[in-house]
Parts: structure tokens; sequence; C-alpha cells
């Protein structure tokens, strides 16, 4: 006999991903402007095209120069105190 995973009736009464589009909806109403680029879940049984890896560095990279900064700065302040 199937036993239904008693963790199943604990599970949040909305859906994460009806959460996600109702936001997403909410912010392009508020920010009509915004270009908004939805990667949603896709087909997770195909890799990711170079396209979207490019992007993915690039948008690390830009990250992680601007964590470097802060980091400077804030080490720069320490000094100062």
């Amino acid at each position: 006999m199937v036993k239904v995973n008693p963790f199943y009736s604990k599970l949040p009464g909305s859906y994460l991903f009806a959460q996600i589009a109702k936001k997403t909806a909410d912010f392009k109403v508020a920010n009509p402007g915004f270009k908004i680029h939805r990667l949603g879940i896709g087909n997770t049984t195909e890799p990711l095209t170079p396209t979207v890896l490019k992007g993915l560095r690039e948008g690390v990279r830009k990250l992680g120069k601007m964590l470097r900064l802060i980091l400077d700065m804030e080490k720069k302040e320490e000094i100062k105190d």
C-alpha cells in the first residue's frame, strides 16, 4: 500500500511559483521601464546555453568587483578609526 509522506501536510498552502508570478507582475506594474529576464524553471534535463553561462559569469564578475570595492572601503574606514 502507498503511504503519504508525512511532511507533505507541512507544505505551505501557496505554491512558490504562483507567488513569484504575482510578485513579478506587481513589479512590472510598479516599474514599467524595467526589462525583466524571466529564467523560470526551464528544462532541467538540458544544460544551460553558452549565452546564459556567459551572462552569469559576467554578472558574477561585476558583483565580485563591487564587493571588492565595498570591502576595501570598509577596511580604509577601519584604519581611519
